[in-house]
């Protein structure tokens, strides 16, 4: 499980298009990937749109986005129906509440037996869900507010700090830095 972290117009959606997307897609082109939000974000609107709906009958590979407002159903219906892939929930705090939906949380969970890699993206530490926090194997910090109030929650909490800090002080216009949790 990933986790991007920055605040708006930081560079997260830019590095998760042309990095994460284009490289899993290359690595596992057998694979799906689906992108997942509740608004139409201009950056991802090459990408085929689907309805929540055709899901059900999405076999084989392919990039895919849904734009629906219905979280908890679309969540819902990507557990049922999404294998072997990525997805991704763009800009999930629009829709994931700092305490996990039970759509969000069944979904982490099913994640290893649905061959199902997960990314979320959040403006910062304080909008992610603890549960997230815990769970994920991956952080990548573009700018954002300080993991230091959720040491508890974090592992590798040291790791992500030094590179929260790396990134804070950097010059460059959109820095970040990943660090493995897991």
């Amino acid at each position: 499980m990933f986790l991007v972290l920055g605040k708006k117009g930081s560079g997260k959606t830019y590095y998760t298009i042309h990095t994460l997307i284009e490289q899993y897609h290359t690595a596992h082109p057998e694979k799906k990937i689906l992108v997942y939000n509740t608004d139409d974000h201009t950056d991802y609107r090459y990408i085929p749109r689907i309805k929540p709906g055709d899901l059900e009958r999405w076999t084989g590979a392919g990039i895919y986005r849904i734009v629906d407002s219905d979280a908890t159903g679309v969540i819902s219906l990507i557990n049922e129906y999404v294998y072997n892939g990525l997805v991704i929930f763009e800009d999930a705090s629009k829709y994931i509440n700092k305490r996990l939906q039970k759509s969000a949380w069944d979904a982490i969970l099913n994640s290893k037996q649905h061959n199902i890699d997960i990314l979320f993206q959040f403006h910062g530490f304080a909008a992610c869900p603890p549960e997230i926090l815990r769970q994920c194997d991956v952080i990548t910090m573009f700018r954002c507010d300080s993991p230091a109030y959720r040491r508890d929650e974090l592992v590798e909490y040291e790791a992500v700090q030094a590179a929260y800090n790396k990134v804070m002080a950097s010059k460059e216009d959109y820095p970040h830095k990943t660090v493995i949790v897991a």
